[in-house]
């Protein structure tokens, strides 16, 4: 699995090059990571002769990851886990921040992204309320060029 890296900033970031120094960013390595999916916006339709015709309007990605309970669990001791306020305080500030932005594969520049969908999905492993797991589907807020996609070996898929 590869690691992600989610960063937020109440104004937009100058520059999208990745720093590896900045304060509101943090690292992760989810449990289910599935690879970004790029999503097409088409304009589709019937011509007067009958012909259909199908024209690309813009390709955004959608990331959909799961970060699990060890990622936010102190495991020291098994009696009383605590949840790392470090983490659970970090996924807040993210989710109620103006701008998002996400390095995927860690390490490369950062795309901005908005949170899809109104609510977070949380579930608790086994029902036990100090290891919850949190499923985030974040898409980027700019389309995203050909060399973007080329660059993370990714083909689109059409959704109307």
């Amino acid at each position: 699995m590869s690691t992600i890296i989610l960063r937020y900033s109440n104004t937009p970031l100058g520059s999208l090059t990745f720093s590896g120094t900045a304060t509101e960013q943090h690292e992760f390595d989810p449990a289910i990571n599935l690879p970004p999916l790029p999503v097409q916006e088409l304009a589709q339709g019937k011509l007067l002769n009958g012909r259909r015709y199908s024209h690309i309007l813009y390709t955004h990605l959608l990331f959909d990851f799961t970060i699990s309970a060890d990622e936010l669990t102190d495991i020291g001791d098994l009696d009383t886990p605590e949840v790392m306020p470090a983490s659970k305080a970090f996924l807040r500030d993210f989710l109620l921040a103006k701008y998002k932005y996400i390095s995927y594969p860690a390490g490369s520049n950062y795309l901005e992204v908005i949170k899809e969908g109104n609510a977070i999905e949380v579930t608790y492993i086994e029902e036990y309320i100090y290891l919850p797991e949190f499923r985030l589907q974040l898409i980027t807020a700019s389309p995203v060029d050909d060399t973007t996609l080329t660059n993370l070996a990714l083909k689109p898929i059409s959704m109307v």
